[in-house]
């Protein structure tokens, strides 16, 4: 079976998906990109048994701006409720 990769910066992950309905390979795609082809019955979904997928996300703003009181409600969010949910 032929593993479909998205290389960075190429912009094609849709064309991909398409590949992987079309049965020209498997994929690994974000849940929330995955669910509605696999709600509608177009893909399905293999857990692969002892491997973990982790993405890492950074949180970044110009350090010479002024912090906007909702740009600080936003970042309290991310590190103080975001980073304790189940995701």
């Amino acid at each position: 079976m032929t593993l479909l990769v998205h290389e960075p910066g190429s912009g094609i992950r849709d064309t991909l998906v398409e590949f992987c309905i079309r049965g020209q390979g498997v994929l690994f795609l974000p849940s929330v990109q995955a669910a509605p082809f696999i709600a509608s019955g177009q893909l399905f979904q293999l857990s692969i048994e002892g491997i973990e997928f982790k993405r890492d996300y950074y949180f970044s703003y110009h350090h010479k701006k002024y912090i906007t009181k909702s740009m600080q409600c936003f970042s309290d969010y991310i590190f103080h409720d975001f980073m304790h949910l189940s995701l």
